[in-house]
């Protein structure tokens, strides 16, 4: 059993989730996936993986080996890479995540233009609205919006954002424009969880509303619709409704009682060899998204 592929059709696995989105990322068929996955439990003497018929639960066993497994990995790509001159000339895939319209709005161009520049470089994004793990999920770069709290990683910041309280003109116009938080209370709200996952809506010196949302969503995209459709107020970031604002479709409220804006921070796990790929890149994405927050950030309150 060729132990170095056991471990990458493993960890392959792992991150997909299952056999069948394994065999598309490696260009392997399922049943080779599954052949593979068995040696190596057999060779090991140990259950990596529960399967079910619709899905499979990784066993804590299977769970170390797979964060060893990815630092084996990384390391050979890395020896590997430097030998080809990867430190030298960006080649090879980058895995970078972002949360969605963000890395929607702000990344993707970076990206483009980058994989233009570099023609040897892939790129696989991922872009939800959750903190992720960098490492235990694979990633090398990573977007994150919020406080930092796992030092291990490289940040830079590049600046930060506005949480705002939006409504659409004709909302407002038969509700009126609200003077003080509290007034939300019993206005029609739509919840939009990544941003509010509790019924308490945040506000400046540490004052909480709770609102009665009849509308609660996971997407931010349909909280955003919703209100400019007159469904009532939503708490968004600032960015995430730059358009609508200047399409008059929207209107923020509330301004005086914001929060401390938060702070923008791409992360990474740099070592002594990092490959260009992921120097280059995160030099690309501090430089862009400072530009892009600095215009945002000088538009400033109206």
């Amino acid at each position: 059993m060729d132990k170095f592929k056991a471990m990458r059709v493993y960890v392959e696995v792992c991150r997909a989730g299952g056999f069948a989105g394994a065999a598309r990322r490696l260009g392997i068929s399922p049943p080779s996936v599954t052949r593979i996955v068995n040696e190596l439990e057999g060779d090991l003497g140990v259950t990596l993986l529960h399967r079910t018929t619709r899905a499979i639960h990784i066993t804590e066993i299977g769970r170390e080996f797979q964060l060893q497994a990815e630092q084996v990995l990384q390391s050979c790509d890395e020896v590997f890479d430097t030998a080809r001159g990867a430190r030298v000339i960006p080649r090879g895939k980058v895995r970078l995540t972002a949360p969605v319209l963000f890395g929607r709005y702000y990344v993707s161009p970076t990206l483009n233009r980058f994989m233009e520049k570099y023609p040897e470089v892939e790129i696989d994004t991922v872009y939800v609205d959750r903190p992720v793990q960098l490492v235990d999920e694979g990633f090398d770069i990573g977007v994150r919006i919020g406080h930092l709290q796992d030092s291990s990683l490289l940040a830079r910041r590049v600046g930060s954002v506005r949480r705002v309280v939006c409504a659409s003109p004709a909302y407002l116009k038969r509700h009126g424009i609200p003077k003080h938080p509290s007034e939300l209370a019993a206005a029609e709200t739509i919840s939009a969880r990544p941003i509010t996952p509790t019924p308490q809506w945040k506000f400046a010196q540490g004052l909480a509303v709770e609102v009665q949302s009849r509308r609660t969503t996971s997407n931010i995209a349909d909280a955003i619709a919703v209100c400019r459709a007159g469904g009532g107020f939503t708490q968004v970031f600032g960015y995430q409704i730059g358009s609508e604002q200047v399409s008059g479709e929207l209107e923020v409220v509330l301004e005086d009682y914001e929060v401390d804006p938060i702070p923008v921070q791409v992360l990474h796990t740099e070592g002594r060899t990092t490959a260009a790929k992921v120097r280059l890149l995160v030099d690309d994405l501090t430089r862009d998204l400072a530009e892009a927050l600095e215009i945002i950030a000088s538009a400033g309150k109206h």
